[in-house]
């Protein structure tokens, strides 16, 4: 048996951060240790990440007398992949 399987899809997540809340409301302090920063480090830590991907995968399978096998393998494309700090407009 073949099974040949074609994937799309497309992610985009935005994260705005209001910068007149003031720091004493968050719900998590600004932390900072020798190798660790926890917290709002500035005024603004928007983002915004994007990824779009192709998937192509093809797997083969054969039942040979007791034993079964199967090999296969697969290939993914990624055209379009970011991420963006800062100011975040839609």
């Amino acid at each position: 048996m073949n099974t040949f399987t074609v994937q799309r899809s497309y992610y985009d997540t935005s994260q705005t951060m209001p910068t007149d809340v003031p720091s004493s409301q968050w719900p998590l302090q600004n932390l900072t240790f020798p190798s660790v920063e926890l917290g709002r480090t500035s005024a603004s830590t928007d983002q915004e990440f994007f990824e779009q991907r192709w998937q192509f995968k093809d797997d083969f399978a054969r039942l040979v007398g007791t034993h079964s096998l199967k090999i296969g393998g697969d290939f993914a494309f990624f055209p379009d992949m970011g991420m963006g700090m800062g100011y975040v407009q839609h």
